[in-house]
């Protein structure tokens, strides 16, 4: 079996959730590192710790991306490669998080950075940022925008848009130009306000990537 072969095989059974088979790629002092800082030695402690991610995660979808192979012999194999998951933890709002807000204008050379916290519900507000200007140059307004939520020592971009024009609501075309299959779901507009939806959970891709 070659490296590449056995990546995707392995990807295979761990999409099936079938603990042995994924077990039977591991080697018994395999080292695993998770991402949320974690560190399991030995194939008795990735069992335990994968056992506990198939309690704990419900509905669980991965997929692995843009492998780049950086050895690959008869004697070692090493590759490294973008990992996406979604899931469901518990199903509960998630209260209390940091979020900040940042946003840069290239033609002002302006960085703004406001926070805030969610509340119960996992929601949270921040006010309109406006500026009055006259300019009588012609240029192509590019502002960048990015939402940040800070949650069990874990920064989660749930937002992320270059404006390409100074209108009020313009990120929601962009938004919805980016992504135009879940765009329209995940920000809306709404009694003179932008709503955006994300769950720390489920979601691995910003709004407006």
């Amino acid at each position: 079996m070659t490296p590449t072969e056995f990546m995707r095989e392995y990807t295979a059974v761990g999409k099936n959730h079938d603990l042995e088979a994924i077990l039977s790629f591991i080697a018994d002092d395999a080292v695993f590192l998770f991402s949320n800082r974690t560190s399991h030695f030995g194939k008795d402690a990735i069992r335990r710790a994968i056992e506990r991610n198939f309690d704990i995660i419900k509905n669980e979808e991965y997929r692995i991306e843009d492998m780049t192979w950086l050895a690959s012999s008869d004697e070692v194999a090493a590759c490294i490669y973008e990992f996406h998951w979604s899931g469901e933890i518990d199903g509960k709002p998630v209260e209390g998080a940091k979020v900040t807000r940042k946003y840069y204008s290239h033609w002002y050379k302006e960085h703004v950075e406001t926070v805030t916290h969610t509340d119960t519900n996992g929601y949270f507000e921040f006010g309109g940022a406006w500026k009055h200007a006259i300019v009588g140059v012609l240029h192509q307004p590019v502002i960048e925008e990015e939402v940040v939520v800070e949650y069990n020592n874990t920064n989660h971009t749930v937002f992320e848009v270059a404006k390409m024009d100074y209108e009020s609501f313009g990120e929601l075309s962009a938004v919805q130009n980016r992504d135009r299959e879940h765009g329209k779901d995940r920000l809306i507009k709404k009694d003179g306000k932008l709503f955006l939806k994300f769950d720390l959970d489920s979601d691995k891709v910003p709004i407006g990537r």
